[in-house]
């Protein structure tokens, strides 16, 4: 079938979070006066922000409380909404694979707040280099409801099983993805969760591997 648009997830997708979330844990720990190493605080950060899978506001209440930061959680989640996102950090493989994929209509589908997505896509280049973005925090709907795919299409002016969805949450971009109606491409991040069924169309390693998927679909 004639493939005509390709949707990409954001965050552990085309976005390496962590090297962004350690340097705004880095900021933290300087304005802080704390008695544990700034390693063993950047690690805390990171396993508690969970790939992102934990909801800021609490996350950055917990550290405010937890520890002696001089900011109050708001002020925390504040500075990390505006701040964070300022230099993003994307897969070396990220936007040569966009590059590669024209001329299909390209897209992004992502959970999160407008201020911090928002900053990602702009600071980083993605927004020049996709044709369309559907963010949760803007539209009220999110992964894996096919509401969101399906207002994405409607922005790109295509049908939902003339896309494919690439994520790497089993759940959020796969599930959604074929609820949807679309063709899902898996990118093998972390692992799969024991006791659901693999039901994506392909699995990749790195984002570039996307390309030869979507070709060998195209010419089907």
């Amino acid at each position: 079938m004639k493939i005509e648009a390709v949707l990409f997830d954001l965050d552990e997708t085309l976005h390496a979070r962590a090297p962004s979330i350690v340097r705004f844990a880095r900021r933290l720990y300087a304005e802080a006066s704390l008695e544990l190493s700034e390693a063993a605080f950047v690690a805390t950060v990171l396993a508690r922000d969970e790939r992102g899978r934990r909801p800021t506001e609490g996350l950055y209440t917990w550290l405010a409380t937890h520890f002696e930061l001089g900011k109050t959680a708001g002020e925390v989640v504040d500075a990390y909404r505006t701040t964070a996102w300022d230099r993003p950090v994307l897969y070396p493989d990220a936007k040569e694979t966009l590059r590669r994929l024209r001329p299909l209509r390209l897209g992004i589908v992502t959970n999160g707040g407008e201020l911090s997505q928002t900053a990602k896509i702009a600071n980083s280049g993605l927004d020049t280099l996709t044709d369309a973005v559907a963010i949760s925090g803007v539209l009220d709907m999110r992964k894996p409801e096919p509401a969101i795919f399906h207002e994405i299409c409607g922005r790109l002016g295509v049908a939902p099983s003339r896309c494919v969805m690439v994520g790497d949450s089993p759940e959020h971009d796969v599930g959604g993805g074929r609820a949807a109606g679309m063709r899902t491409i898996w990118v093998e991040r972390g692992a799969w969760p024991s006791g659901l069924a693999r039901d994506y169309d392909a699995s990749v390693a790195r984002v570039s591997d996307v390309v030869e998927v979507v070709e060998r679909w195209d010419a089907e």
